[in-house]
């Protein structure tokens, strides 16, 4: 596999570092603007967006949360066992920035410093109900090899999820 590493970045020099951040930038935002304006009949955003919003320093990543109509959030887990069903491609889970998630979901030291003094043992559902509140997230990324499709593919999954 080590010619291909070659063969990669030969690539990347011959379109340039700067075209490439370009199209990534310009495909996050596109996504970024279509998943924002995803609203429910009855007004409930379907996601919440984690991160800063003015698209600076942030790479092709998009952090989501998603909610039914009722406002509540469905477990990562379920999305992204129904993007599976859809042949999405996507992660999910607390990822591996410690203290995003933490940050992302509002749970502070205090609470935490109770959970973890007050549980020989436990585990992530443990912790979601005793803290009452969701753990994790969803995340989107476009890159060099996004197209126009598999955007396409990722809204009309989303949409499906409109009023549920």
């Amino acid at each position: 596999d080590i010619p291909a590493v070659k063969i990669g970045l030969d690539y990347i020099e011959n379109i340039g570092i700067e075209r490439i951040n370009e199209r990534v930038t310009s495909l996050r935002k596109y996504v970024f603007e279509k998943i924002n304006a995803l609203k429910h009949e009855s007004g409930q955003k379907l996601v919440q967006i984690f991160g800063p919003k003015d698209h600076q320093n942030v790479g092709g990543t998009i952090i989501l949360g998603f909610y039914n109509k009722d406002g509540k959030r469905y477990e990562f887990e379920q999305i992204e066992e129904m993007a599976n069903q859809h042949h999405i491609s996507l992660r999910s889970g607390c990822f591996c920035n410690p203290g995003i998630d933490e940050t992302n979901n509002c749970l502070t030291d205090n609470e935490l410093a109770t959970y973890y003094s007050s549980h020989e043992s436990g585990d992530y559902k443990d912790m979601i109900k005793f803290l009452g509140k969701m753990r994790g997230a969803t995340r989107i990324s476009v890159g060099i090899a996004t197209t126009q499709k598999d955007i396409d593919i990722l809204m009309n999954f989303m949409n499906e999820l409109l009023n549920k």
